[in-house]
């Protein structure tokens, strides 16, 4: 569930490298505690979190991850993709664009992000 489950750590300033972008003097935040939604499946206990938050629902006090890599004008498109499988090794995710190779093009529909609202955060 989106917006479900904690985490405590600190958060430090780095240079982020990631899918051959980087996001310069980038919030990370180093967790050492997740509550169990993150990890349903203790063989796999988590290792690294990463919000892709709206600013304003971000639980952080520096801009969300890729809103960085978006602001740095690098990205070919404004979008992210996921593929999420069941099978291990066999997920992405795609930053600047989508695999296009997952679905057809003729089926997908971008609807524009008109509001930037949390259920229970308020506006």
């Amino acid at each position: 569930m989106y917006g479900a489950g904690e985490t405590a750590g600190e958060e430090y300033v780095d240079d982020v490298f990631v899918g051959g972008y980087e996001a310069q003097d980038q919030t990370v935040g180093a967790a050492w505690l997740y509550s169990p939604e993150f990890s349903k499946n203790r063989s796999f206990p988590p290792d690294s979190l990463s919000g892709l938050a709206f600013p304003e629902i971000s639980e952080f006090e520096g801009t969300p991850l890729f809103q960085t890599l978006n602001d740095s004008s690098e990205l070919p498109q404004s979008v992210f993709g996921f593929k999420l499988s069941t099978t291990p090794g066999d997920s992405e995710m795609v930053i600047g664009g989508t695999n296009t190779y997952l679905y057809h093009s003729d089926t997908l529909t971008y609807v524009p992000v008109t509001e930037r609202l949390l259920a229970g955060r308020g506006g």
